[in-house]
């Protein structure tokens, strides 16, 4: 038997968590970029906002890269960044792709060999001690990123942060701290239900310091109330009205999850 899922035309219940991200997206266009995290267990909305996010980007001319972690990424460097750059160049002509990299080639080839095909005339640069290679890695991530942003506002936006690994989220950390001054709407997204999120883990310790360093925003996301679940239905069914006992047995079965 097929699944029929339903999407609800508008989002319902987040009127505070979208006036916040608002406000933050107004900064960004003059050159004050801005770090988020979307937080909540799973279904609770995160894609959704994020989604809305990259389609406001498009109707306003900006950039957009959108990166997923997968389980298996928990042992995979830069896996949400690394998918966000190959959907990107899968778009683009050879000749595009050269000149988006520009001087960054050498050192992006290295995280994509893919590009070297398309780049005979790159050579990746001669590698180096391990923790200096990581650091020009990150600085040439952090070029690139900078340099599309120049001419355009650039959203960067990595999906499930609960599966990624120790690398990227140092990464994250790097890039929080450095795009204060660019035009870059960096969004990253987390479950909290995740062992990896659970109080005293060193992973939720690393992304606790990103806020007490007031390097990026929170964004919770609860489970919808009981009414706005009864606006959920009513807009999915263009009902013109849901009776409280129906709201009510969704309700108690979704415990105002929304994807449920």
């Amino acid at each position: 038997m097929l699944e029929t899922r339903y999407l609800c035309p508008v989002i319902i219940g987040r009127e505070r968590e979208v006036e916040a991200l608002a406000r933050l997206w107004q900064l960004v266009p003059s050159g004050r970029g801005q770090t988020v995290l979307i937080a909540g267990e799973a279904g609770v909305g995160k894609s959704r906002l994020l989604a809305e996010l990259v389609e406001g980007a498009g109707q306003q001319g900006w950039m957009a890269l959108v990166g997923h972690c997968y389980p298996p990424d928990v042992n995979f460097p830069y896996a949400p960044l690394l998918d966000a750059l190959r959907s990107y160049f899968h778009s683009l002509s050879r000749d595009e792709i050269a000149s988006c990299l520009g001087p960054y080639a050498p050192e992006l080839v290295k995280l994509l060999p893919e590009l070297a095909l398309l780049l005979p005339g790159v050579l990746p640069s001669q590698p180096v001690e391990p923790q200096a290679e990581k650091r020009r890695l990150f600085e040439a991530i952090y070029g690139f990123l900078a340099s599309a942003s120049t001419q355009r506002p650039l959203l960067l936006g990595l999906e499930d942060l609960h599966w990624s690994d120790e690398t990227s989220l140092e990464l994250l950390h790097l890039l929080a701290r450095r795009i204060h001054h660019d035009p870059i709407f960096l969004v990253a997204t987390y479950r909290l239900d995740e062992p990896v999120a659970m109080p005293g883990t060193r992973w939720l310790r690393q992304i606790a310091d990103l806020e007490r360093e007031r390097l990026a925003t929170e964004v919770r996301l609860d489970p919808l109330s009981a009414s706005d679940v009864g606006s959920m239905v009513q807009r999915i069914f263009d009902l013109e009205r849901v009776s409280p006992e129906f709201t009510g047995a969704i309700y108690s079965r979704t415990e105002g999850n929304p994807f449920f």
